[in-house]
């Protein structure tokens, strides 16, 4: 029940796939070129494939980690400066010097990555300003009031939270308080272009794309090596397929190349490959024995013209009293009872008198029509009569129907009578040695 299931269920799988590709041909679907590519191309993308996501996850991931941790560590150094530039702007600030406050901040020109510093006092008004480049104090007191646009507000988050930063249009923003024995004296405001960051990006992109180049280089040497130990066994295999389809050379034999699925494979394909040997070999033993009993038989009867012409035509000719292993083929016989189903009637006797009727009422239906028998007709008669006698095993009478046939074919009735009288010869002995056959069950 459970096979019955299965053999259902697959060949239900079988119908679908065949529903599924008519459906495709249909709607003008091709198959992906891929799929047409030799298996070595096809181990070579899947290795490259699976290579390339792995290193696109890996380097990706290496990436975001590498830009979170520059800014991040840009804001630690921009926020060390401003407040080392905090410290130094208090004095200033205390005093009321803002010659010295300009001078504080012009001294972060030794750092051309900050565009601009703008010094603001506990009011937020703004105390001083340094710019290099394309920025200028305005434009950094505009970009901060569209994050914050309440100056007193900002001074308070910066006063509370001990500085603020934000990135805005690509520049880092880093606004630091500036103290004074614990009192609050203002805020210095310091804006980095982030080259430096871009730099080290720049850097670690181009360091990553070589390690991709590289390791993908080198997946392609170690898959063009090591697919090798899947391709050579099944190449090997099909060498020796094409020997056997071309050559009919059964005596090829694949070496085990390893204990795995393929020395499976190559251990079933060698057993497949002896058992197609030895039964060639046992074919051709009985072909070749099977020619000499024909050979001998179609010599016994062109030795003997005067005996087809002059009375064997009759339906009660006896036989030449050959034995009968030599008129019928045993392995025919045994062929036919192999078919035998267990509380059947006997399927060699229903053979056996089937072919017997069916032949009489042919070599009948023969005689009546005479001389007036055409060329289609005899063919006919020595096709049906050659195939049914082989079944039976009646060789030489299906190669007597073989020569009547083929002089049929040649469009001449020469010596179309002497094979007539010889078949009939012959099915006397054919006739009689099946009659024993049924005798024997």
């Amino acid at each position: 029940m459970k096979k019955g299931c299965r053999q259902r269920e697959q060949q239900g799988n079988d119908d679908g796939y065949l529903l599924l590709m008519r459906t495709r041909v249909e709607m003008g679907w091709t198959i992906p070129p891929l799929l047409k590519c030799s298996l070595r191309a096809k181990l070579g993308f899947l290795m490259g494939g699976v290579a390339l996501l792995t290193l696109f996850m890996v380097s990706t991931a290496l990436i975001v980690n590498e830009k979170y941790n520059a800014r991040k560590n840009l804001v630690r150094e921009l926020q060390s400066m401003a407040d080392l530039v905090a410290l130094n702007s208090s004095v200033a600030m205390v005093f009321h010097d803002e010659q010295a406050a300009r001078e504080t901040l012009a001294s972060l020109a030794a750092k051309p990555e900050i565009m601009a510093a703008v010094l603001y006092d506990d009011t937020g008004t703004v105390y001083s300003r340094y710019s290099w480049g394309t920025i200028d104090g305005a434009t950094v007191i505009s970009d901060l009031r569209q994050v914050h646009t309440r100056p007193e507000n900002t001074l308070k988050q910066v006063k509370t939270f001990g500085g603020l930063s934000y990135l805005l249009e690509g520049r880092l923003h880093v606004i630091q308080p500036v103290m004074d024995k614990g009192n609050f004296m203002g805020a210095i405001h310091l804006v980095d272009n982030m080259q430096q960051v871009k730099q080290r990006l720049n850097t670690y992109y181009q360091v990553v794309a070589a390690i991709i180049l590289i390791t993908l280089m080198v997946v392609a040497f170690l898959s063009s090596r090591m697919q090798t130990l899947i391709t050579d066994p099944l190449f090997d295999v099909i060498d020796s397929m094409s020997q056997v389809i071309d050559l009919k050379n059964y005596k090829v034999r694949v070496k085990k190349p390893r204990e795995d699925e393929f020395g499976i494979l190559v251990d079933h394909f060698n057993k497949m490959i002896e058992e197609i040997q030895t039964r060639d070999e046992e074919l051709n033993t009985y072909n070749a024995d099977l020619e000499k009993m024909v050979k001998k038989r179609t010599q016994d009867l062109s030795q003997a013209p005067g005996l087809l012409q002059d009375g064997l035509a009759t339906e009660d000719s006896p036989g030449d009293g050959r034995p009968d292993s030599t008129v019928i083929d045993p392995t025919a016989i045994q062929t036919i009872k192999a078919l035998q189903m267990e509380g059947e009637p006997n399927i060699l006797s229903s053979v056996i008198t089937t072919y017997l009727t069916g032949v009489e009422s042919k070599i009948s239906q023969l005689r009546d029509t005479g001389s007036c028998h055409t060329l289609l007709d005899l063919q006919a008669f020595a096709h049906s009569l050659k195939s049914s006698s082989a079944n039976v095993g009646a060789v030489v009478l299906s190669e007597l129907c073989k020569s009547l046939e083929m002089t049929c074919r040649n469009n001449t009735l020469d010596d179309s009578d002497v094979y007539i009288k010889a078949i009939e010869c012959e099915f006397v002995n054919v006739k009689s040695a099946l009659e024993e056959e049924i005798s024997r069950l």
